[in-house]
């Protein structure tokens, strides 16, 4: 039989101890399919259940990484426009020095 480690604690899986079950009664007696829906049932509900959730959550951290996207772009936009300015500003400042070493050769900058 499994058994899983959770927070530090053993404990076995419930549902690994309901197939087990169900296994030994099989292998005693044929279940009919009315025994057999009543134990699948519940599960198949948990885990459409499970599913939906997933589905869910899926949704919400996709719709995240959609505004994640956006504030990115923005971000990339706002850096590539500050870093042309800062560029033109470099260009400006290295002519400026140049005239002034132009009009005075005395000046060291």
């Amino acid at each position: 039989m499994r058994e899983y480690v959770q927070q530090g604690t053993k404990r076995r899986c419930e549902f690994d101890d309901e197939v087990d079950h169900l296994h030994k009664r099989m292998r005693a007696t044929v279940p009919t399919a009315a025994e057999a829906m009543g134990f699948l049932l519940p599960h198949i509900l948990k885990f459409r259940r499970l599913y939906q959730e997933a589905v869910q959550k899926s949704e919400c951290l996709e719709s995240k990484v959609e505004q994640l996207k956006t504030h990115n772009c923005l971000l990339t936009k706002a850096y590539n426009k500050t870093t042309a300015e800062k560029n033109q500003l470099s260009r400006q400042l290295e002519m400026s020095r140049y005239q002034l070493g132009l009009v005075k050769p005395n000046v060291f900058l």
